[in-house]
């Protein structure tokens, strides 16, 4: 770094300030100090040295605001990652964005976007969630020894009442951002837990994600199951509300760490596509405030093939293949907001490793790959230890094996049979069919004009 932006950075203290939480940077930040509507000055940007000055560009006619031309929402911008070629970036050169929700939130049900989705096919008669025995988000269906514990959630508890519950609590004004959204995509991250949960929106997909988890994953799952969760009742609505983002220039020094720099904030109105239950909706269908759908304690929805189409995503460069929030193998996935209730569960189905078991049966269901005796519970939709049950299940599975073994063994003499029992079929009818004419098979050939065989020669 240029001794110019070393000189621009004399009143940042020495110590390495880039592991502070999001929201600790947020408050910290001098545009959060700003009401909201007050135009941008010297004060709240705060440009970067002359000497290494990144390029800058017009978001729109519409919005003067001049933002970097690298700038894109959610993810960290490193100058020596593919696709991203900025030479006014050195290596140890990136910028950082941090957004949330500003002013006013308003849900609106019944604009035309909302009726148009309506009518659509998109919301899937069911959502599948698979989920294990190490899955991060917390379950009524697995063993509470087994829920993660969190530093920045140590009293984390899943309620009773809830089937699912992420390890961050939702928030509309932190949670309903580009970041948010793309840190819950990023796997094997402890920092910043997420706030939302996965789900599938059929069978299909969620079956591959459970194959993945027992056979391929390296955070190995024996206990997988697969819940259905339903999804009538919810309809479209848009939540309307003005989005901010703040950049920050980070600079890596060894030694030291990374060093960030405050250099433009941005406002803009967005209307993020959601899904509510319809018991919140006014008769009249006017529009509904946050504080009002908090008070309900009804679930929230995310389509992420939605999010892509929608403003939230809004970049300003193409950065890559990410040009758009998640990517294309993330089209199949919806995202709940906090909490899944018992009360939407239609039912939980065990994978044993090779099969998934759909409907409760007499068959005793073992893991098929785990060291341990984990036999599925159908009363309680568990996977329980149980010596007995496991033990009687490898019997029945030996069992089955004989008796198939004794079925390829007969599969290999009925060919024969069949192939002996035609061979007489033929012979006969070929004899009947001699009487009939008068003529052995002898006086056929010589009346073909066939030379009868000749063993002497």
């Amino acid at each position: 770094m240029t001794s110019s932006i070393r000189d621009g950075w004399a009143q940042i203290p020495e110590a390495v300030i880039a592991e502070e939480s999001l929201h600790a940077r947020m408050s910290k930040s001098k545009y959060t100090q700003q009401p909201i509507g007050t135009p941008l000055t010297d004060e709240t940007s705060i440009p970067a040295s002359t000497s290494s000055k990144p390029s800058f560009q017009r978001v729109s006619e519409s919005n003067p605001e001049l933002v970097p031309a690298n700038w894109y929402t959610g993810r960290k911008l490193n100058a020596d990652e593919d696709g991203f070629k900025d030479k006014s970036l050195s290596i140890d050169q990136r910028y950082v964005a941090y957004s949330q929700l500003i002013g006013p939130i308003i849900i609106t049900f019944n604009e035309k976007s909302e009726l148009f989705r309506a009518k659509s096919k998109i919301l899937p008669e069911s959502f599948w969630r698979t989920f294990h025995e190490t899955s991060i988000t917390l379950s009524s269906y697995v063993s509470k020894e087994t829920h993660i514990k969190h530093r920045e959630q140590p009293h984390l508890k899943i309620d009773d009442q809830n089937a699912f519950q992420s390890v961050g609590k939702f928030l509309p004004q932190s949670d309903l951002t580009r970041e948010r959204i793309d840190r819950h995509l990023s796997w094997n991250k402890k920092r910043h837990p997420s706030s939302y949960i996965s789900t599938f929106k059929n069978l299909t997909e969620a079956k591959k994600r459970a194959k993945f988890h027992y056979h391929d994953s390296q955070c190995v799952g024996h206990r997988v199951s697969i819940a259905e969760i339903r999804s009538h009742g919810l309809v479209p609505a848009t939540l309307r509300t003005s989005y901010r983002t703040a950049m920050e220039l980070h600079e890596k020094f060894e030694g030291v760490g990374f060093k960030y720099q405050f250099t433009k904030c941005m406002t803009r109105d967005v209307n993020i596509p959601i899904w509510v239950r319809k018991t919140i909706v006014p008769t009249d269908q006017s529009a509904i405030t946050e504080a009002q759908w908090l008070e309900s304690g009804t679930d929230m929805w995310l389509s992420i093939n939605e999010l892509r189409l929608s403003d939230i995503q809004d970049v300003m460069c193409k950065y890559g293949s990410r040009d758009a929030i998640a990517s294309r193998n993330h089209r199949c996935e919806w995202l709940c907001c906090g909490t899944i209730p018992k009360s939407l569960v239609n039912s939980v189905m065990p994978y044993d490793g090779k099969d998934l078991h759909a409907t409760p049966s007499d068959i005793i269901i073992r893991s098929r790959a785990s060291t341990q005796p984990w036999v599925f519970n159908w009363e309680n939709s568990m996977w329980e230890l149980n010596h007995p049950q496991y033990t009687q299940a490898i019997k029945s599975e030996m069992e089955g094996r004989q008796e198939g073994d004794k079925d390829s063994e007969d599969m290999q003499v009925i060919p024969f049979e069949i192939g002996r029992i035609r061979g007489k079929k033929n012979k006969r009818a070929r004899k009947e069919q001699g009487e009939k004419t008068g003529l052995s098979s002898g006086s056929k050939r010589a009346r073909h004009g066939v030379p009868r065989s000749n063993n002497n020669i």
